[in-house]
C-alpha cells in the first residue's frame, strides 16, 4: 500500500485516514498491518469519519492511536497532536 511505503521513507510520525465508506475497520487494519510488516510500528495512525461507537473501540484495540468522528472540533484534533509531539522534534 503506497500510503504505507510513502510513510515509511518520509518518517512521518503519523498516519491519519479520512473514512466515510464506512470501510474503516478493513483499511485501518490494512494500514496498521502493512506497519507491522515493514517495520513502521512507530507510526501512529490515526481515523477519522463516520464511525460507531463499538467500531471505535475497537479501532483502538486494534491500534489506533485515536478516533475523531465526523463533526469533531478542530480543537480536539488540534490538541490530540500537541499532546503526541516527539521529543526529538
Amino acid at each position: 500500500m503506497d500510503i504505507v511505503r510513502a510513510a515509511i521513507e518520509e518518517d512521518v510520525d503519523v498516519i491519519g485516514l479520512s473514512v466515510l465508506s464506512g470501510a474503516h475497520m478493513q483499511l485501518t487494519n490494512a494500514v496498521i498491518g502493512l506497519l507491522q510488516e515493514e517495520s513502521g510500528q512507530d507510526i501512529q495512525v490515526i481515523v477519522g469519519g463516520t464511525i460507531p461507537p463499538k467500531d471505535a473501540q475497537t479501532l483502538r484495540d486494534n491500534g489506533v492511536a485515536a478516533v475523531f468522528g465526523v463533526g469533531t472540533p478542530l480543537e480536539k484534533i488540534s490538541e490530540w497532536f500537541k499532546g503526541h509531539e516527539h521529543a526529538a522534534d
